[in-house]
């Protein structure tokens, strides 16, 4: 019982499942999705949260990728 002070993960997790329910219900249309991870190694991760031009590199370079297979 949080009592609404600070953070919650009971309330958080239940306000993340009711913003998915109402995507899935309301605002995605019924058509097949497919979903694309970009995994990467923890030092790699620490760089491209600081360094806003690398971070630009590795995304454009996925989307190529992507868009190119």
């Amino acid at each position: 019982m949080c009592k609404g002070r600070g953070f919650c993960p009971s309330c958080g997790g239940r306000r993340m499942a009711d913003t998915a329910a109402h995507l899935v219900d309301r605002v995605l249309p019924e058509v097949p999705v497919r979903q694309w991870v970009l995994s990467l190694p923890h030092p790699l991760r620490f760089l491209l949260a600081y360094d806003r031009r690398s971070c630009t590199r590795v995304l454009n370079t996925f989307s190529r990728a992507l868009l190119g297979w």
